[in-house]
């Protein structure tokens, strides 16, 4: 956890490199790299390095919760979170996706005198 506070890229990396409850499959799976290596652990064991494109990693399995079927009153305000999550992920995707392939014009404001001695330069003339 120290480790991945300090030099880790991930988004993880404040909360010690914890992804908190990670579902077995589906689009929310670990990737394949790591699901390998998760799955032949027992609550507590630590992985050996795991060597990716993203880096390295370590895996520690805290604890498996099977999966149970949940009254709808009791999941909808998760529900809730996740669909309004997604609508924004989505609405911002939308928004930027045009964006990102259009062409992008950088103007630089010059420093006066260097404006200046650049037209003097311009007008001056040549050889």
């Amino acid at each position: 956890a120290t480790v991945a506070r300090e030099v880790s890229q991930s988004p993880d990396r404040d909360r010690g490199g914890d992804l908190g409850m990670v579902p077995a499959s589906g689009e929310y799976a670990l990737p394949g790299y790591l699901l390998k290596p998760a799955g032949r652990l027992q609550p507590g064991g630590l992985s050996e390095i795991i060597r990716s494109e993203f880096g390295l990693h370590l895996i520690q399995l805290v604890e498996v919760n099977e999966g149970a079927d949940v009254a709808f009153e009791k999941a909808e305000q998760k529900i809730r979170e996740l669909l309004t999550v997604l609508k924004e992920e989505t609405a911002m995707e939308n928004y930027l996706q045009p964006r990102m392939n259009d062409s992008l014009t950088v103007y630089l404001q010059l420093d006066k005198t260097l404006a200046a001695a650049s037209a003097k330069a311009a007008s001056a003339p040549g050889p």
